[in-house]
């Protein structure tokens, strides 16, 4: 191990430090005991306002920032450097600890500013209100939806996190029926003995016949058809064509 100079103590040095041919001190004492001036380090708030430009209304911040328009300032924690908001550290110097829930406004509508009289604790939402027009805040002032439909009362339908969009109920319906088939909403009793026939299969109540029950072909797709639908299980093979043929769906060229 390397022997520091002015001393003579033993101590672990970087492999940098002794590239150089300069001397090489174990501690802050040997240092002082070399006989060098010790260049006293500024406090951090005198470091914190030297980079505040002062003017009458707002003090701009002039150092680095930590996202798009807030400042950020490096500060010495728990043995730690971290960046905290200029603005935060500004106001939590002169007013004291923002409260837990709160953030802080900018008044002033700078958000460079760190002048503490233009900073105000507000919750989130109040914030937003009082900031730039922003789509939330654009949707949240809302009383009706885009078809004219109240949201208030039983017409809305709150999801998301906390419960915080809204939903029109009257537009959700009118979307579900829209998804719908047409023929469903037109032949109810039809739609439900053809899933009375899917569910029979599946089960293996029914089992298709694999030729039609009317032209004997098997070449093509067999489908089942149903002379009662009050009755969903006494069906008919046909094949496509002869379904068609059937319940009158095949076009006059095709009958010559």
């Amino acid at each position: 191990m390397p022997l520091a100079r002015v001393c003579g103590n033993e101590f672990q040095a970087m492999p940098s430090d002794l590239s150089h041919s300069c001397q090489v001190f174990c501690s802050a004492a040997c240092y002082t005991a070399s006989g060098r001036r010790r260049i006293p380090r500024s406090s951090e708030l005198e470091r914190f306002w030297s980079k505040v430009r002062k003017t009458d209304g707002c003090w701009i911040w002039t150092g680095r920032f930590r996202s798009k328009d807030y400042g950020g300032f490096g500060v010495l924690r728990d043995g730690r450097w971290q960046t905290v908001y200029a603005h935060r550290y500004a106001y939590e110097t002169i007013h004291g600890p923002i409260p837990l829930g709160l953030v802080l406004h900018h008044r002033c509508k700078t958000q460079s500013c760190v002048n503490p009289d233009h900073l105000a604790a507000v919750t989130p939402s109040v914030n937003m209100a009082l900031g730039k027009p922003t789509p939330t805040l654009i949707n949240a002032s809302k009383t009706h939806c885009i078809n004219g439909h109240e949201l208030s009362g039983n017409n809305v339908y709150r999801h998301g996190l906390g419960n915080r969009h809204r939903m029109c109920k009257q537009c959700a319906k009118m979307r579900l029926q829209r998804s719908i088939p047409l023929s469903r909403i037109r032949h109810p009793e039809a739609y439900k003995a053809r899933i009375a026939v899917r569910d029979a299969l599946i089960s293996g109540k029914l089992q298709r016949i694999a030729y039609c029950q009317l032209c004997l072909t098997s070449d093509t797709r067999i489908e089942a058809h149903h002379q009662d639908y009050s009755r969903p299980l006494e069906i008919v093979w046909l094949c496509v064509w002869c379904h068609r043929h059937v319940e009158g769906r095949v076009a006059k060229w095709r009958r010559l």
